[in-house]
């Protein structure tokens, strides 16, 4: 291959001074441009390239499909041979038209196009897939390492398929394109390791649509896909009834950074719609997530393990009937069971709310939540929800500095927190609450549970051990047992329904500080200035109308001394 020189210098012939270095430098620069332009990341070497226009591409074809695919077949053979190291297929500029479906079934072929704003493929072929990479009748059963770069797709009328559909094939990577009036985007499926989508923007804006990405396979283990990963995407449902990404099935590892999510029916689904035991979505790290605008719910996670978020925005984005006024939870993750495992979520570093309910629901086990502001939640009326939920079958849960917020008007949620009866292990820190209607932790579980560094509506500080609720402020009522806790011990004293048992603890209450019943003072601080009495004691009874002065001292001693034992009184 060549490349074209960038001044007239001859090459042949002595050269020396600035102006040749110059023009040298900008010759080697235009040559390395060009190489790496045309050469695939297979480690194979440089690739050779062909223009689509050669076989009758073109703005002014009415039907590109059979000229493109005779370009990709007539590379693929070429690559086939064995006698190149891969091949580029070149678009041309302008907008392409298609029927029908382009298929790519052979390795190492890179579709490029000259920017996803400068060439435009438009599909009017109605339920049919757009793009096919395919690996079930590669050259022995393998494909591997095709690009798509460069172009955005356009549906015309589509009534069904996807946009690119990818399976059986060993790294793929889908760079700088748009996706535009599809029904399904990408479709990541069966057999499927190793695909990459960077730098690309999605709109499945029909009102048919269904996905954005589709990452699914058999929850059996039978065609199981690995590795995906996402590199500055965008998925823009514009309020239609499609969820931008959901990921189901015995898929393992998803990674990325730069996910923006928006304005469809659901964010992000994580599913195990097989209900298997064994095979489910697995592994996830995402950082930097905008999930903002939906009818439903922005994170719905039915079916999971080890799934963490960093540095996250995610919102309901609670409006109008048209966009999402019948929306619940902002984040809802179910209940890890025998046949739905959900476990290991982490929510780190980010915003939650926009909601007409919890802002966060979570029915699983092993939760982290950490550094997170929760902003506006409620939405559909003051106080009837809380900002987190723990249900029931919740286990092993982390809340740590957590932050009830409201922007502005009246404070919408009822509690922070609020702990279902029956979750258990249940811990945190560093909670504010300032922001809710009621208070910070509504607690009906009788397992373990316990917070430190709590901040009430009232601006109190609040300790909460178990089923108590310990206040440390001043001007607190002292220790409060709900009605749902009829037993239970922290910190040396168990507790009943009708009796409050310490083992050796001692309770030392500040100075000035007194114990009531029924809002009547009846112990306050020792009273100084007594001695004890000499003499016999005595604390049997005895008649008032007979008793004599020595019997009457004898019983006044008894009293000085158990006063004094008590420490009620003293020196």
């Amino acid at each position: 291959m060549g490349y074209k020189m960038t001044s007239a210098i001859n090459p042949t012939l002595p050269q020396t001074g600035v102006a040749f270095t110059a023009d040298l430098r900008a010759n080697l620069l235009a040559a390395k441009n060009e190489i790496e332009a045309l050469q695939l990341q297979t480690g194979r070497g440089t690739a050779f390239y062909i223009y689509a226009s050669y076989f009758g591409v073109s703005s002014s074809n009415p039907n590109n499909r059979a000229a493109l695919q005779a370009c990709i077949d007539y590379v693929s053979a070429l690559v086939g041979t064995g006698n190149n190291n891969g091949a580029v297929v070149l678009l041309p500029a302008g907008l392409l038209w298609f029927t029908g479906t382009i298929n790519i079934t052979n390795s190492f072929i890179s579709i490029r196009g000259p920017g996803k704003q400068s060439c435009y493929l438009a599909f009017a072929n109605g339920s049919n897939d757009c793009i096919v990479i395919n690996g079930a009748t590669a050259p022995g059963g393998n494909l591997r390492d095709v690009t798509l770069s460069g172009f955005g797709l356009i549906g015309s009328g589509k009534t069904g398929g996807a946009s690119i559909k990818v399976l059986n094939v060993y790294r793929v990577l889908m760079d700088d394109i748009s996706l535009d009036n599809c029904i399904v985007g990408v479709d990541v499926g069966n057999n499927t390791n190793w695909v990459k989508i960077r730098d690309t923007v999605i709109i499945p804006n029909e009102a048919s649509s269904l996905y954005g990405i589709y990452w699914h396979c058999p929850g059996d283990g039978s065609a199981r896909s690995d590795v995906l990963i996402i590199d500055n995407v965008v998925v823009e449902c514009q309020w239609s009834n499609a969820d931008c990404f959901v990921w189901d099935g015995a898929c393992y590892t998803l990674v990325g950074s730069g996910l923006r999510l928006l304005h469809g029916r659901y964010g992000m689904r994580i599913l195990n719609t097989a209900n298997s035991g064994s095979y489910f979505p697995s592994f996830a790290n995402l950082h930097d997530v905008e999930m903002e605008g939906f009818k439903n719910r922005a994170l719905d996670i039915r079916g999971g393990n080890d799934i963490k978020f960093t540095t996250f925005d995610i919102n309901n984005l609670t409006a109008a009937a048209s966009q999402g006024d019948a929306d619940d939870y902002s984040i809802y993750i179910d209940a890890d069971s025998t046949h739905s495992i959900t476990r290991g979520v982490q929510l780190v570093n980010g915003r939650v709310g926009l909601c007409r309910s919890n802002a966060v629901y979570s029915d699983s086990r092993d939760l982290q939540i950490s550094n997170v502001i929760a902003a506006t939640s409620s939405y559909a009326g003051v106080g009837s929800a809380a900002v987190i939920r723990l249900g029931a079958n919740s286990l092993n849960v982390q809340i740590s500095n957590f932050v009830a917020e409201e922007f502005g008007g009246t404070a919408r949620a009822s509690y922070a927190i609020q702990i279902d009866a029956g979750a258990d292990r249940v811990c945190g820190c560093n909670i504010d609450a300032t922001r809710c209607n009621t208070e910070a932790i509504l607690n009906n579980s009788t397992g373990a549970v316990g917070f430190a560094n709590v901040i009430h509506p009232g601006g109190a500080h609040h300790a909460y051990l178990g089923g108590v609720t310990a206040i440390e402020s001043t001007g607190a009522a002292g220790i409060s047992v709900g009605a749902s806790h009829a037993s239970g011990t922290f910190s040396g004293v168990a507790y009943g329904a009708t009796r409050w048992t310490v083992t050796d603890v001692k309770y030392d209450l500040a100075n000035g500080t007194s114990y009531y019943v029924n809002n009547q003072q009846v112990v306050t601080n020792r009273k100084t200035g007594w001695a004890a009495a000499t003499g016999t004691a005595t604390r049997t009874t005895f008649d008032t109308t007979t008793v004599t002065t020595a019997n009457l001292a004898q019983r006044v001693k008894a009293l000085l001394d158990d006063l004094i034992a008590h420490g009620l009184i003293g020196a």
